[in-house]
């Protein structure tokens, strides 16, 4: 699905007082102004001790707070963040080496320093290279890790602007921190309730770590990345927040490529740019415009083995398409809490379990006893708990457990109602849990339930281990009430490995990694089956040809479908004005998530998909949008903006509209694209 469109423009104006390349500098935005601190000048030992400023609308240089007597010594590695009218400057080194925890203070009004007091004794030690962010929930500065004189750091540190006292953040106790690092990367999360960070350097050599810090808990977890491209160890870096993703770019392995974290999906990606080609380098800095654009300016660029210091300001532009955001498998899960559509009901250990036939008949087993059981639409399971089942069902809707009741019985469950993707999740977990300890108590478990798949990996776990684990008097103990057991792991000792899971259970060897990608295989089975039994709904074109769907998938998809139909079971059909070929896109769009041949697919006809999308399926406008931004060209820039015009009632028309703009400056002056833009506004 398209999530973001990224865009590439260089800055190359160099009018008035402008900066040499610097590297490990600082920058900031404020009120239309980049603002460049700190630093090394190209690759020279002359440290930087100036504010170099851009003014992006009028595109001049120049140097701010030359008046100012007082001011920090020159440094690199230090941090900025602005506060209200002010800059923060703290910490860094000298040129001699001197490493600092000085706090600074600069007006942007009155383009004056003040160097803070450090007040109490609770003060970091002096660093560089470390992060460093503002938080206006608690106005605070934050500076993490960092090099100290006596290696690096990964410690945390509030300097409260309130009563002017520095204190060290107290991480819950059970919290596995980052390691202690320098040249690292962080983003606050827009809510500034969360932390992210990556990356880093230390002895050790570069890092790969993925943390994220959550304020109310003090609390650190890694992140649980589920699936995408593989992101290489880096240092100095920036790491961005666009609201929806975060973004990495440069560091030390050189490359120019951007990487796009989906926080919604939890997944990595290469995010593909337009535009200039930006400059793959480290040490540079990176300042926030607005939500979703970005300057980057200056760092170390490596090209055919000699070093350089770009000059010029890059802008990239992200563009979100927020409805991709939203995910069916989210909304059918909101639609289940909220019991929404909900159209078959099982009865479980004598509690009431709603759910959607198209979910459920993810299961071949749970289909056959649905069809036999219309029209009364219900269901007796008799055979496993209710918290199990609650387990199993919120699997289904989710992908996800944050726990598990009982993980044999939920594990033998899936696997008979073909659910491989939980029984591979199980055992994911499963091992996890597995100890000297315990194992033989689990062994026996499993053995009264007839569980088989975590039988094996008991076996694998207890043959790996044998000589550890009988040396347990509790596990001879345990075992001597059961003494087939005991027979079967004397045997077992002596024996070749036991098979592998995939080897032995051959339906497990095609589970995708990403459970996601079970749920979107399901609803494209689902739209090859749709004019089926279980199909209770239809839409009809204006030209009288009817499509039969499943009324639950269409609502998950849409909400404008959710908020007609709820509550009204008895309708059975809607009419859509427009042509079948139109209609038929979105069905298709509804449970797919993508339409086929949309290479091929003309303008006017997107166009026509977009504006009934408009009207009736937010997601399928955003796809439209992505689709025109692949076809704009600089030869069609113009009359896309006349297909902007006609759709400019459409919540993202403006992501398409710059981007047309884009290519047009690239041949117009600002006066001709001027001219261009208020004929269409007047058309």
């Amino acid at each position: 699905i398209k999530m973001s469109e990224a865009y590439v423009e260089i800055l190359s104006a160099r009018q008035g007082n402008p900066p040499p390349g610097l590297w490990d500098h600082c920058s900031v935005h404020w009120n239309g102004s980049i603002y460049l601190l700190g630093g090394a000048e190209n690759r020279t030992s002359t440290f930087n001790d100036k504010i170099y400023c851009y003014h992006l609308k009028k595109q001049v240089w120049s140097l701010v707070g030359t008046e100012t007597l007082k001011k920090p010594a020159a440094r690199i590695g230090a941090t900025a963040c602005v506060r209200k009218d002010s800059i923060i400057l703290f910490g860094g080194q000298t040129p001699n080496g001197q490493l600092l925890n000085d706090v600074w203070e600069y007006n942007f009004k009155t383009e004056s320093w003040l160097q803070r007091d450090l007040g109490n004794k609770g003060f970091p030690s002096p660093r560089a290279f470390h992060c460093a962010f503002y938080r206006s929930l608690d106005d605070a500065l934050y500076v993490l890790g960092g090099k100290l004189k006596n290696g690096d750091s990964n410690d945390l540190y509030r300097f409260r602007f309130d009563n002017e006292i520095w204190e060290k953040v107290r991480v819950a106790p059970h919290s596995k921190l980052p390691s202690p690092h320098a040249h690292a990367a962080v983003a606050l999360t827009s809510d500034e309730q969360s932390l992210y960070f990556f990356g880093g350097e230390s002895m050790k050599g570069k890092h790969d770590e993925f943390f994220v810090f959550h304020f109310a808990k003090a609390e650190w977890d890694e992140v649980d990345v589920l699936d995408g491209v593989s992101v290489p160890p880096m240092r100095g870096h920036v790491l961005l927040n666009t609201g929806v993703s975060l973004i990495l770019h440069g560091g030390s392995h050189a490359s120019s490529h951007f990487y796009e974290f989906i926080l919604a999906e939890h997944v990595w990606r290469k995010m593909a740019t337009k535009g200039a080609s930006i400059f793959a380098r480290d040490n540079h800095s990176c300042a926030q415009v607005k939500v979703g654009e970005f300057v980057f300016y200056g760092g170390e660029r490596d090209f055919n083995r000699s070093i350089t210091h770009p000059t010029n300001l890059e802008i990239l532009r992200v563009y979100h398409f927020r409805h991709q955001f939203n995910h069916a498998q989210s909304r059918f899960a909101q639609m289940l809490r909220e019991q929404k559509m909900c159209d078959i009901e099982f009865l479980v250990d004598g509690k009431s379990f709603p759910a959607h036939i198209a979910m459920m008949v993810r299961s071949p087993q749970l289909a056959s006893l649905i069809e036999s059981a219309l029209p009364n639409r219900k269901i007796t399971l008799p055979s496993v708990s209710a918290a199990v089942f609650q387990d199993f069902l919120t699997w289904l809707y989710s992908s996800s457990l944050d726990s598990i009741h009982d993980i044999v019985v939920l594990s033998k469950f899936a696997f008979e109602y073909s659910i491989f993707d939980l029984v591979s999740f199980c055992v994911r977990s499963f091992r996890k849990l597995l100890n000297a300890r315990n194992v033989i108590s689990l062994f026996i478990q499993i053995e009264d339930c007839g569980e088989s798949v975590l039988r094996l990996i008991a076996q694998q776990y207890i043959h790996e281990n044998y000589t550890i684990i009988m040396g347990d008097s509790s596990n001879v103990m345990l075992l001597a009430k059961h003494s087939s057991l005991l027979q079967e792991l004397m045997l077992l000792s002596r024996q070749d490995k036991p098979l592998s899971v995939s080897d032995a259970f051959p339906s497990l060897k095609s589970v995708p990694d990403n459970p996601s990608a079970v749920f979107k295989h399901h609803l494209s089975s689902l739209y090859k089956s749709r004019s089926g039994s279980l199909s209770d709904f239809s839409l009809q074109s204006s030209d009288g040809e009817s499509f039969k769907l499943h009324r639950a998938v269409l609502c998950g998809e849409s909400e404008i479908f959710l908020n007609l139909l709820a509550g009204s079971r008895g309708k059975r059909n809607i009419l859509i004005n427009c042509k079948s070929p139109i209609l038929s896109y979105l069905v298709e769009y509804c449970y797919t998530n993508d339409i086929r041949n949309k290479e091929i697919l003309k303008v006017t006809t997107l166009r026509e998909i977009a504006t009934i999308a408009h009207a009736w399926m937010p997601t399928l406008e955003d796809w439209c949008i992505s689709v025109l931004l692949e076809k704009v060209s600089p030869k069609n820039a113009l009359d896309m903006l006349v297909v902007c015009q006609n759709l400019k009632d459409l919540e993202n028309i403006d992501i398409l509209k710059q981007v047309c703009k884009i290519h047009l400056s690239e041949h117009k002056s600002p006066i001709e694209l001027a001219g261009i833009i208020a004929d269409l506004l007047a058309y």
